[in-house]
């Protein structure tokens, strides 16, 4: 499972709004707000595309 909160820390930390990591993840703006509201989950996939740009 994903730490949401860990997520959306590192989403302020590196001056993303939920669109850009969206738009920048491939991932609908709508679904990327369930999943970090947990009424969805992550596919490791995402997670993985996630991963790979917080550098």
């Amino acid at each position: 499972m994903v730490n949401v909160n860990l997520l959306k820390g590192k989403f302020v930390e590196k001056g993303y709004s939920t669109a850009q990591v969206a738009s920048g993840t491939g991932v609908n703006l709508a679904t990327l707000y369930r999943r970090l509201n947990n009424s969805d989950e992550f596919t490791i996939s995402e997670s993985r595309n996630d991963a790979g740009r917080g550098q």
